[in-house]
């Protein structure tokens, strides 16, 4: 939904605690955003889609069984290539 892409991280949080977002639909319409942007290449250097994506179906588990992480699990995070992340190559760029 594309009034998703507005919305802050607490709501975004409070939504999926409320069952009113879906952590998995919810970093899907992130990743077509993404997909769909002109500037793509220029603004992200890599994009973890399919980590996202098990990473947001693993928190739709957690949400739909009551065992969230915390206010923002399921909330997707961009993530500036000059931070370490586990098999991902940093560019510091």
């Amino acid at each position: 939904m594309q009034d998703w892409l507005w919305m802050s991280a607490g709501d975004l949080g409070r939504g999926i605690g409320a069952g009113d977002i879906d952590p998995l639909a919810l970093a899907q319409t992130y990743l077509e955003a993404i997909d769909a942007h002109p500037e793509r290449d220029r603004i992200y250097a890599v994009v973890t889609a399919d980590r996202a994506l098990a990473e947001a179906g693993a928190a739709s588990a957690r949400a739909k069984a009551g065992q969230r992480l915390g206010p923002l699990d399921g909330v997707p995070v961009s993530w500036k290539d000059l931070f370490d992340s586990a098999g991902v190559a940093t560019e510091a760029g």
